[in-house]
């Protein structure tokens, strides 16, 4: 051991001396060997370059290559949730019954509609008026017997009430009103007899002005119109005489009716 120290000491000047000749020299042969830019074909194996060893965009796209075989067809996926119901198409296909051509457009057959098919119509006759006429008054009559009502067209009431005197529309339409009143003359038998149909209390749709019978017998008077009537218009029948008394209408000789016809348009 002492000899193996003895020597190192004798000898290390020449051995830093020695390692740095060699370090010195390797790193020059570095520099001298692989300059900048110095590598060309001939310095490099064919064929033992790799992609990564350039740097990217370096290398050139070749042509696309023929597509290769279609793989196998995987296994089928789970199934999906069920989708929202479509809308239900038209009906298709010939119509039936009282129907006749096709759907989605049939027709109503010739000769299917009969009588109990049709829906009841609104009208409506009243009698019994309890109009004692004053002279030279607008009365408006009131109705206390309805021979028939079929959409409650009339409101039954006494002699003491207004309701009674009015014929209401039960919907749109045109309606058919006749008025006959039937006038006692007891005395006086004055110039005129007056009828009127006045609708909502404040139109005329019709009027009749005559000379009283002088024979003794009663007056007759009739009116008839065809009116257009929205739904709750009313219409009533209104009495005038100029004999300066009252008068009486005859209870069992006047009537009043109103009939739905169609719709107005």
């Amino acid at each position: 051991m002492g000899t193996l120290g003895a020597h190192v000491r004798r000898n290390l000047v020449g051995y830093l001396a020695l390692f740095v000749a060699l370090g010195g020299t390797g790193y020059a042969a570095g520099q001298k060997l692989l300059p900048r830019n110095s590598v060309g074909s001939a310095q490099v194996i064919n064929r033992s370059l790799l992609s990564k060893d350039f740097k990217k965009g370096q290398l050139p796209r070749g042509l696309r290559g023929v597509p290769g075989a279609p793989g196998e067809t995987g296994a089928p996926g789970a199934k999906g949730a069920t989708g929202a119901k479509g809308a239900t198409g038209p009906s298709t296909g010939p119509a039936g019954g009282d129907l006749s051509g096709t759907y989605p457009n049939p027709t109503i057959g010739d000769g299917k509609v009969t009588p109990a098919k049709l829906a009841v119509v609104p009208a409506v006759r009243v009698e019994q008026p309890c109009a004692n006429v004053a002279s030279d008054s607008d009365v408006a009559v009131i109705w206390t017997s309805e021979t028939f009502d079929t959409a409650g067209l009339h409101a039954a009431g006494s002699c003491i009430e207004s309701l009674p005197s009015r014929l209401v529309a039960p919907r749109a339409g045109l309606y058919e009103v006749t008025l006959d009143l039937l006038w006692v003359d007891f005395s006086t038998p004055g110039t005129e007899r007056f009828a009127g149909l006045r609708e909502n209390g404040t139109t005329w749709l019709a009027i009749s002005r005559i000379p009283p019978v002088t024979s003794g017998n009663p007056t007759g008077q009739t009116l008839a119109t065809l009116v257009s009537l929205a739904q709750g218009d009313y219409v009533e029948a209104i009495a005038r005489q100029n004999t300066g008394h009252a008068e009486t209408i005859d209870s069992f000789g006047a009537s009043f009716t109103m009939r739905w016809t169609g719709p107005a348009s």
